[in-house]
């Protein structure tokens, strides 16, 4: 479809083609509760396009799930996307996207990919059985959020040359594959990392080249964090907190489930800091994040 506006796509049975439904300069469109299978290319794919609504679809054996190029404003909103040999949704030269509560499983891809985009927010996402939970590359202020990401090859989240991107709330752990890291974050500076459950046996964040990261107030557990050549911040400057009814004014690092130390003053934050391979945690947690609700 080319340059349609304002139409509506539902409720079609589409299999065994290359795109199963392609839009380009096309605004304002909604497509929803299709059904795709075994697509060569595109289940799904929108260029130059904004305010489309994409929702309900349910996308099966195709090369790419769901994907937006040079497109912005537009929601992708709770399909499901199973067996892709590529990515489930991408993002590419996109900005100001919604892609909230989609389940992506079994990609030989990642789950979802962003690349060189900007101010979208991706929430409430189930990834499961993937090459990648989410990467992100060459993107800005990007929000992942809510999210529960598990069963993953290679890492559940991946950043490379990123910046101002804010991760939260997320569940990430299990991979699949030995040695693997949970999280890498290369060339890549100022995203915020906090209120985040990371648990996988022995595995890591691993910061590689990067700087002036924020990782505060996540739970680590059976995980760690590597830092090489690169600085990033283990804690939030010092805030107001309330922490069992009492407020307090401190530093607030991470919690790790494998901290020994004491709190004698009970403020929530171990008297000794956490000794990780390449860094320090000051001020680690001695309870999970939960517990702590920033005031200031």
């Amino acid at each position: 479809m080319y340059g349609s506006n304002n139409s509506s796509i539902y409720s079609n049975t589409i299999e065994n083609v290359n795109y199963a439904i392609s839009i380009t300069y096309g605004n304002y469109n909604k497509i929803y509760n299709n059904s795709i299978a075994m697509c060569c290319d595109y289940g799904l794919n929108l260029m130059y396009s904004k305010h489309n609504k994409i929702m309900r679809n349910n996308i099966i054996k195709t090369s790419y799930g769901i994907s937006l190029y040079e497109s912005d404003y537009n929601v992708v909103y709770k399909n499901n996307i199973v067996q892709t040999c590529h990515d489930g949704i991408a993002l590419s030269c996109s900005k100001n996207n919604t892609v909230d509560s989609n389940k992506i499983t079994i990609c030989k891809g990642s789950g979802i990919y962003v690349h060189s985009s900007s101010n979208n927010s991706i929430y409430n996402n189930f990834i499961n059985e993937v090459f990648d939970g989410v990467a992100v590359y060459y993107s800005k202020c990007n929000k992942i959020q809510n999210s529960t990401i598990i069963n993953y090859y290679d890492y559940g989240i991946y950043l490379r040359k990123a910046t101002y991107n804010r991760i939260l709330n997320n569940m990430i752990g299990n991979t699949l594959k030995l040695n693997n890291e949970i999280m890498y974050i290369g060339y890549s500076s100022n995203n915020t990392i906090y209120k985040n459950s990371f648990f996988d046996y022995g595995n890591e964040l691993y910061f590689y080249n990067s700087s002036d990261n924020w990782i505060f107030l996540n739970n680590f557990i059976n995980a760690t964090i590597y830092q090489y050549s690169s600085n990033s911040k283990l804690n939030t400057t010092k805030v107001t907190y309330i922490y069992h009814g009492k407020n307090y004014t401190n530093y607030l690092g991470n919690y790790y489930n494998n901290y020994k130390g004491k709190d004698s003053n009970n403020d929530g934050i171990g008297d000794t800091a956490y000794k990780l391979d390449s860094t320090i945690d000051k001020y680690p947690l001695m309870e999970p994040c939960r517990s702590y609700h920033i005031v200031t």
